[in-house]
């Protein structure tokens, strides 16, 4: 049954892109597209991207060339480092895959890699420093959990979206203190099946995306309170095919990627679809294949493209 719909949304986006060509929103402007470090080191299978509000820095995750590249909001190049790690303690360093990371204010860096099922910790020059064990935590040890993605609020609060016995949404404070958590595996409000995108507001909303669940956005407050689902598994404009990622600029529209259908697409606060920008191509402003997007908050937007292997910056068009 998840094939045959799978299949039809397929179909869907093939259509839904084939309609982008009668026009692109005019609430988003890009500005520019970022293809690699540099000439001679392009991105190879990018995935995670984090805007670094407090030094204006893009953190791009380059899984590919098990590498996290940083740059200025002018998509400059400042800094990469190589991610390695143990799987455990005593074993040799590999080559990891980064996948998803935010930073805290005070430079620290909190990363999950494709190849093991903890947060690693890292300074600002990319040394792992701890390391974040789900199954340590005394109310967790006897769920079997793995990181899928990370946010971070103004507070520095870290909140952590996992897969398992339960897909849950965890929240920590500063000091790495489990403050709380919450969902469970269904399909009804406050459920989750196949989490794609975490983000927090800066009044301290959460926003996830699924990938599987009746809503494909669900909203809640910091306490894990449902607020809002919207956005179906269907063909409709408001729907969405895969969706991977979820941001919120000042002005309160909420921005979702979706993944098979080449578009980001953008709704108001009550979640109303308003419009959407991008569609299937390499040329500035369309998309292949958007993997994770990103924003500072107020109204920069930063898309990374798994297949496009580039980032593109867009900025809302207030005028």
């Amino acid at each position: 049954m998840r094939t045959k719909l799978r299949l039809t949304l397929l179909l869907a986006c093939l259509v839904f892109v084939t309609a982008l060509a009668q026009g692109q929103s005019g609430q988003v402007k890009f500005v520019y597209g970022v293809w690699g470090y540099s000439d001679s080191q392009p991105f190879s299978s990018p995935q995670g991207i984090f805007y670094d509000r407090w030094n204006r820095e893009i953190y791009l995750c380059d899984s590919g060339n098990h590498q996290v590249v940083i740059f200025d909001s002018t998509g400059f190049p400042l800094y990469r480092f190589t991610h390695s790690l143990r799987r455990s303690k005593g074993e040799e360093k590999i080559l990891g895959e980064p996948r998803n990371l935010v930073v805290n204010k005070a430079g620290d860096i909190f990363l999950i890699d494709n190849l093991v099922g903890f947060v690693d910790i890292l300074d600002q020059r990319g040394n792992s420093v701890d390391r974040l064990i789900l199954q340590d935590i005394p109310e967790l040890e006897n769920l079997k959990l793995r990181p899928e993605f990370l946010a971070v609020d103004t507070l520095d609060n870290l909140y952590v979206a996992t897969r398992g016995e339960g897909p849950k949404i965890l929240i920590f404070d500063g000091e790495l203190n489990l403050m709380n958590h919450f969902g469970t595996e269904g399909d009804e409000e406050g459920e989750f099946k196949t989490i794609t995108g975490l983000w927090v507001d800066d009044v301290g909303k959460i926003y996830v995306t699924d990938a599987d669940a009746k809503f494909c956005v669900q909203v809640f407050t910091g306490e894990g309170e449902f607020l809002l689902g919207f956005g179906g598994h269907d063909i409709n404009r408001e729907d969405f095919s895969l969706p991977t990622g979820v941001v919120t600029t000042a002005d309160g529209t909420i921005f979702v990627a979706d993944e098979l259908r080449q578009v980001v697409k953008a709704f108001d606060s009550d979640g109303q679809f308003l419009s959407w920008f991008g569609g299937f191509g390499g040329g500035s402003g369309a998309m292949r294949y958007p993997r994770y997007i990103t924003s500072d908050g107020d109204q920069e937007l930063f898309v990374v493209e798994r297949v496009g292997r580039r980032y593109q910056k867009f900025v809302l068009n207030r005028e």
